[in-house]
């Protein structure tokens, strides 16, 4: 058992765990057997525990001593005049295991790639890399490809037939 801590051949060291919270003062005997007490054993903690020592040194001594630790339970009055020491101690503190803090994952963000810099950029000369003027033909086929002489054509037209009566009109008024 694990209570039966100590023997000195003569008498049996032995732990009773009490419903009495080890956050409270010292109970009086009363008080510690608000509930029957327990054997001590490796879970118990956060209460106050009863130890007493048992007569152990003879036959008729450890038949009644193993008489009240048969069941591990202690009633109230079960051992009245046969401990001869006892004392209130606390257990030791009960350890609540801490789950570990949930980190939320962090997105993965793809890495922003380095643009390729080229080692030289060249800057174009205006005058010599100019491409040539098409010629008058070329220009030609170029207005009919993008439609742009639809515009001119009559644009220059009328402007010819204007400057034409310009002249007609200032030709009249000298005769």
């Amino acid at each position: 058992m694990a209570a039966v801590e100590g023997n000195d051949c003569n008498r049996l060291f032995v732990q009773w765990a009490t419903s009495w919270g080890a956050d409270k003062p010292e109970p009086n005997h009363d008080e510690a057997f608000i509930t029957d007490q327990t054997l001590v054993n490796g879970e118990t903690c956060g209460v106050w525990v009863q130890t007493d020592f048992y007569p152990y040194g003879n036959e008729r001594e450890r038949a009644k001593t193993d008489e009240i630790l048969s069941d591990g339970v202690l009633n109230k009055g079960e051992d009245y005049n046969w401990s001869e020491d006892w004392a209130f101690v606390k257990a030791a503190d009960c350890v609540v295991p801490v789950d570990p803090p949930v980190v939320p994952e962090e997105p993965v963000v793809p890495t922003p790639e380095e643009p390729e810099v080229p080692a030289e950029v060249e800057t174009p000369n205006i005058v010599t890399d100019a491409p040539a003027a098409p010629e008058p033909a070329e220009r030609g086929q170029m207005l009919a490809e993008t439609g742009a002489g639809d515009v001119w054509v009559p644009l220059a037209a009328g402007l010819g037939a204007m400057v034409a009566g310009w002249f007609l009109l200032r030709k009249r008024r000298t005769i």
